[in-house]
């Protein structure tokens, strides 16, 4: 499943909201991406963070439990 969410975070379409999302991150407040999935080392919330950070420099930090005791 991240092979294909990862192609089509390649899209024209998705590369546009990732844009929107750096102007959010560089906005005055902080930013919360949400997911479904618990295990944040599953989650497409990764991939789309790891994205993020390839374009601008920003914190990244995992809110689930389990991530905290990594």
């Amino acid at each position: 499943m991240h092979r294909i969410f990862r192609e089509q975070l390649a899209t024209d379409a998705a590369q546009a909201e990732l844009a929107q999302l750096v102007d959010l991150v560089r906005g005055p407040k902080h930013v919360c991406i949400l997911c479904f999935e618990a295990d944040p080392a599953k989650c497409h919330r990764r991939i789309v963070a790891e994205a993020l950070r390839k374009r601008i420099r920003a914190t990244i930090t995992d809110l689930h439990p389990a991530a905290e005791a990594e």
